[in-house]
This record gives C-alpha cells, structure tokens and sequence, in this order.
C-alpha cells in the first residue's frame, strides 16, 4: 500500500525520453555469456545446522584440507536430506571436490581425539576410505561443461 501511494505523489513528466543509441542490442537480444556449471547434490545430510561447504581443486596441491589451495569454493545453508549447491563459470578441465558439512560454522573437519572426523564429509565419485583421506586421483573426474554430480556423506 504505501508503495502505491509514494508512485502516485511522483510527478509524472509528459516527455518521452529515448534511450541513447550506443550501438550495443538491448541485453535481452544479446547472447548469454558462455560458463560451465557443476550442480552437486549433496545426499545424506542429516541436520539443518551450518553450511555445507565445497572446495574445487584442480590439482592434487593441497587436497584435501588447504583451502588456500583450492580453485575455488562455495557455501550454501545446510538442507536436510539433500542439498544442492551449484558452482558457476568453472572452465573445462579435471577437477575433485571435496564436501563439507561445517555445523560449527568454523571453516573445517572437526575431528575426535584418534582422528577421526566428527562433522560428515563427501567426495566427488564417492571413493572407498579406510584409515586416510582419499586420493585426489580417487575423486578427480573430467569437466567439459554442465555437469551434476551426487555426492554421499559419510
């Protein structure tokens, strides 16, 4: 209501004003820019607490843990059971995720006394663990464009 009201005290103007003509279409008759997306479906999420967290990489430097290292990351509030989280512009390539499930919203795996984490986690391909983080040959997948991949929490 009080929109309505504010629209109809602003004084209308009977001139026509023309858009300046810079040689460039309207954007809604250019060409949308070429990206690559990577949709992950993040299954087994068991609470709404934190964030779920995704770090890209692009190489075996730094996997699993060292963001800094990482191509790129993401963050999405936590959806129980499943949740989506989507990575744009990302360029052809071979990459591995890792995934995330913060609660305590400090920025990494918490783990108990012998090791072994407290807070879920996930990887692209989904690979078998035993006592170590998997490789990243284990969870690297190839990437040439839109892309969805589905990822279990452990």
């Amino acid at each position: 209501m009080a929109l309505s009201v504010m629209t109809a005290m602003v004084p209308q103007s009977s001139a026509q004003t023309q858009p300046a003509n810079t040689g460039t279409p309207p954007a809604a008759m250019q060409a949308p820019p070429t990206s690559h997306g990577l949709k992950l479906v993040v299954k087994g999420v068991k609470n709404t607490r934190g964030f779920i967290g995704v770090l890209v990489f692009n190489s075996p430097a730094g996997w699993p843990e060292d963001v800094s290292s990482a191509f790129t990351s993401e963050a999405v509030p936590a959806q129980a059971p499943e949740t989506v989280l989507e990575v744009h512009n990302l360029p052809a390539g071979e990459y591995a995720v890792v995934v995330l499930h913060d609660e305590n919203l400090n920025k990494k795996l918490d783990r108990n006394w012998l090791g072994k984490p407290k807070e879920q986690w996930g990887m692209s391909n989904n690979p078998h663990f035993t006592y170590s983080a998997p490789s990243f040959g284990s969870a690297r997948f190839p990437f040439d464009g839109d892309e969805q991949l589905h990822i279990g929490l452990r």
